[in-house]
């Protein structure tokens, strides 16, 4: 089965994902593809585990008016068509959305393509891509009994 997992910016959404990808090697014929940045912890610490990682331009959303918030609707937009690229390219059988906005970019992707989706919240309070793309999300494992509230 491929596998694409959404992970990006901090090592709490990249350390718990590389957990999920290593369990998937170890179960079998699972080919695992990482949706990331050049930017983030995710290009430097995924690649040296010796998973493949996709490269998208995607950044934080900035909810302030201002020129930052256009550059990142930008940004957003070319990772959005890099990543529908990807899947169209390499067609995967499940998504893997660990709470970052490359989740929501991916997760987007995912429901327009009927793509299974599984979503990790590591903390007890959603972030917004998670509690968007929950609602969509075929299976959603916590970490906290809390977290079920949102």
């Amino acid at each position: 089965m491929r596998v694409f997992i959404a992970a990006g910016g901090t090592g709490g959404h990249v350390f718990p994902s590389l957990c999920v990808a290593k369990k998937l090697r170890e179960l079998g014929d699972h080919e695992v593809f990482f949706l990331g940045t050049r930017r983030g912890l995710e290009a430097r610490v995924i690649a040296s585990c010796g998973f493949p990682v996709l490269y998208v331009s995607a950044r934080g959303w900035d909810r302030r008016i201002g020129l930052q918030m256009f550059r990142m609707l930008g940004e957003n937009f070319l990772g959005f068509c890099a990543m529908g690229w990807y899947f169209l390219r390499y067609r995967p059988q499940a998504f893997f959305a660990m709470g970052s906005y490359l989740s929501l970019l991916g997760g987007l992707w995912a429901k327009i393509l009927r793509v299974p989706i599984y979503l990790h919240e590591q903390n007890v309070y959603p972030g917004l891509a998670n509690r968007i793309v929950a609602r969509w999300a075929r299976k959603v494992f916590l970490s906290f009994e809390e977290t079920k509230e949102y």
